[in-house]
């Protein structure tokens, strides 16, 4: 996802990442932390997880030149109240002045620029029809599954346009 931003916004130097405050969001900041190690010589990261929803809306709006967002997760701000992923990233979206990227391709076509992401209908695809294997009587620990990885790059172009992300940049 990083590697994206960084194609498509080659000058970007600061990328803010959402990342909420609950249990599984600070077990996810740790790995993004680790896994993000080797792009800290090329671009600052900005990490909100310790903010509220307020506070981050407000660091958004005012994101140096040459920044990116990257949304992860947002349940539980580090206020403690809790957040539904679609409206607290539409809220985002409204007052961010950089261009907002995810992993997760449930909220493409709405306020994501786009890139490789995981796709939501190939993972439920794959989790029904382990469920229909196990409702015809195989053992669970019997069934293996390919790992899932990001899809097909996919781009909005509202966003190319918002953003004046050239075309020429994007993937195949």
């Amino acid at each position: 996802a990083i590697e994206n931003i960084l194609r498509v916004l080659p000058n970007t130097e600061n990328v803010a990442v959402i990342n909420g405050n609950s249990p599984l969001e600070k077990f996810w900041l740790q790995e993004m932390r680790r896994e993000l190690k080797p792009f800290e010589k090329k671009v600052t990261f900005t990490w909100f997880d310790g903010l509220s929803f307020g506070d981050i809306l407000k660091q958004a709006a005012t994101l140096p030149p040459n920044s990116a967002i990257f949304w992860h997760l947002m349940s539980v701000d580090a206020a403690g109240r809790a957040h539904e992923g679609g409206s607290a990233l539409r809220r985002l979206h409204e007052v961010a002045n950089a261009p907002i990227f995810s992993y997760d391709d449930s909220f493409f076509g709405r306020d994501l620029v786009g890139g490789p992401m995981h796709s939501v209908i190939e993972g439920s695809r794959q989790t029904a029809s382990v469920a229909m294997r196990i409702l015809r009587g195989e053992k669970p620990g019997d069934i293996k599954t390919a790992v899932t990885g990001f899809a097909a790059p996919k781009f909005d172009w509202r966003q190319l346009q918002r953003w004046g992300i050239i075309e020429g940049r994007l993937p195949p």
